[in-house]
């Protein structure tokens, strides 16, 4: 009966650790099955790379669009600017078209000569008085 007693201890013992290590088997088999389910899961989600490309393009569409909307707008303004700018240099000119005009450059050009040397000296004057 004894021995029998031992037995059945020792066969307890051994169903318990039996029992615990499956326990542990079947936890780390759920563990695993998340795990692959996750990542399975991953495998069949859209391409992120591709993701990124559709927004590119996307973007790239409206910076199109945008560009076609304010372009012509944009393209009227800058010629209107490139005209005045004609405008303003040809009135610049007006003064000086009698000049053009005339066969005797010698004087004027005297008269050039002598305002822009009054005009050096001015500033060198000028200058000089600063630095003292």
């Amino acid at each position: 009966m004894e021995t029998l007693r031992e037995q059945r201890d020792e066969i307890a013992e051994q169903f318990a650790q039996v029992s615990f290590d499956v326990q542990k088997c079947q936890r780390l088999h759920q563990q695993l099955s998340q795990f692959v389910g996750s990542h399975l899961a991953l495998a069949f989600e859209v391409d992120p790379e591709e993701l990124m490309k559709e927004v590119q393009q996307q973007r790239t569409d409206v910076e199109r669009e945008l560009a076609a909307f304010t372009d012509p707008r944009a393209a009227t303004v800058r010629s209107q600017i490139a005209d005045i700018r004609q405008q303003l240099q040809r009135r610049k000119l007006l003064p000086h078209l009698s000049l053009l005009e005339s066969d005797d450059l010698e004087q004027p050009l005297r008269l050039f000569k002598t305002v822009g040397h009054c005009r050096r000296e001015r500033y060198f004057c000028a200058a000089k008085r600063k630095l003292d």
